[in-house]
């Protein structure tokens, strides 16, 4: 009886640790998509559920059980692994809305998306660029091109860009009381996914002042630090006069 007792409690101690150690790699893996849905279709059509999809990575159709606040609101979260999703709402064949998302590794991702009646947007663009900040305390952005200015969403420590273009752009990245980093970007494909991650001294190269003159029109960009500058906390004292 207490050998059998002793291996009772032997067996349940691992299976507790089993449990506990794959909850725990669960977890430390994924990252959760929270999403907020409006409804332009009419009172009577009720989603049920949306749906996270990743092509080619199983599992590639994730249900999102969602709860109605509203006549056309909804709510729901999903646990998913870093990547490139789909997130949208289909009612049959009626009315539908989505959106492609970017889950970085250990953020979490706030999305909206709207549903319409079918017949609305199609989609013309499919590329995107996201990575994280080294502090908190931005604002809003957004990527200035050719096409006119598409804006960023920013989560902490973290920024997307989605459904943006091919070409040349300039990410912009509003901080506190009028600081801005500036950052080249090139999409190059259709279909690019791009990974930007900002280090704190990058952020010292590309943080500063923009600047508009309305009277002239003139406008520009001032750095806070000069490029010389190894670390933006060193003061630089002008030399003692000499004795006379």
């Amino acid at each position: 009886m207490i050998y059998s007792r002793a291996w009772l409690t032997a067996a349940v101690a691992l299976a507790l640790w089993m449990v506990l150690s794959s909850r725990g790699s669960a977890v430390a893996d994924s990252q959760t998509i929270y999403l907020t849905i409006v409804s332009r279709c009419d009172e009577s059509l009720v989603l049920q559920k949306a749906y996270a999809y990743r092509d080619g990575h199983p599992p590639t159709d994730i249900p999102i059980p969602l709860t109605r606040i509203g006549p056309y609101f909804y709510t729901g979260h999903v646990a998913v692994a870093a990547g490139r999703y789909g997130v949208g709402a289909n009612l049959h064949n009626k009315c539908f809305g989505g959106d492609e998302i970017t889950v970085l590794p250990g953020h979490d991702r706030d999305i909206g998306i709207e549903v319409v009646p079918f017949g609305g947007t199609v989609w013309d663009a499919n590329a995107s660029v996201s990575g994280t900040l080294p502090f908190k305390g931005f604002l809003r952005g957004t990527l200035s091109g050719r096409f006119g200015e598409e804006p960023i969403d920013v989560q902490g420590t973290a920024y997307y860009s989605e459904r943006i273009s091919v070409g040349s752009y300039t990410l912009k990245l509003e901080y506190g009381d009028g600081l801005e980093c500036r950052i080249p970007v090139e999409i190059s494909a259709y279909n690019e996914i791009k990974r930007l991650d900002i280090s704190a001294q990058q952020m010292q190269q590309c943080i500063g002042y923009p600047y508009h003159y309305p009277g002239t029109g003139e406008s520009g960009f001032i750095p806070l630090y000069r490029p010389s500058t190894p670390s933006p906390i060193r003061v630089n004292l002008p030399p003692s006069p000499s004795p006379s």
